[in-house]
């Protein structure tokens, strides 16, 4: 199989993620483990089938080449980090905690998810565009994720003097600086400073 490579995260966010079997799940289970521990170029498939217990052809039917499965395996990455924002944020009673909670969860998932540290570690080079200059994709995903939960509580009659699409991307953009350049004035090092620092500046973004 060819050298892994980082699939765009418009490809990622547009395949149909589909019902995979159980057979697929513990493939995917088994390459995300293998990513984290040794990064992409360390993985070997010989290395992915044997801690998932299948044989090469049982993967070779699923996956034609390395690099599907490196895009399977990051598009149910990506899918699952989102729906651990949408369990953070769902529960939030008005749009003020939801915009406030959306910008806390971004930046720690990408502080402490342990694929990301491993692959900034090990291929920064290939994974910080993810985060810059490629980024775009999975900001859109996120924004349009987070100002559909504020939609659900406007239309309970709550209010905003921000549009939503505009007060999310505002709120995501901050997160993404924070991560990308975390030193400055404010000391944003860890969850308690981080949700005063949203609570503060971004939270007002409700009205």
């Amino acid at each position: 199989m060819a050298d892994a490579e980082f699939p765009s995260l418009a490809t990622l966010l547009d395949m149909p993620a589909g019902e995979p079997d159980p057979i697929t799940e513990r493939i995917l289970d088994a390459a995300l483990a293998e990513f984290t521990e040794f990064g992409l170029r360390r993985a070997s498939v010989d290395d992915i089938r044997r801690r998932a217990g299948v044989n090469r052809a049982t993967v070779y039917r699923r996956f034609a080449t390395k690099n599907d499965l490196v895009a399977a395996t990051f598009q149910r990455w990506i899918l699952g980090l989102l729906a651990e924002t949408a369990a953070a944020v769902s529960d939030r009673a008005t749009v003020r905690e939801r915009l406030v909670e959306g910008f806390v969860r971004s930046v720690l998932i990408v502080r402490t998810d342990a694929l990301v540290a491993r692959l900034l570690t090990s291929e920064p080079e290939m994974f910080v565009p993810y985060l810059t200059t490629d980024g775009g994709p999975v900001l859109r995903a996120c924004r349009e994720f987070l100002a559909a939960q504020c939609r659900e509580l406007l239309a309970d009659g709550q209010t905003m003097t921000v549009d939503a699409d505009a007060a999310a991307e505002i709120a995501l953009r901050l997160a993404q600086s924070v991560v990308l350049t975390p030193d400055g004035y404010f000391d944003l090092h860890d969850e308690t400073a981080l949700r005063a620092f949203a609570d503060r500046f971004v939270g007002p973004l409700a009205g």
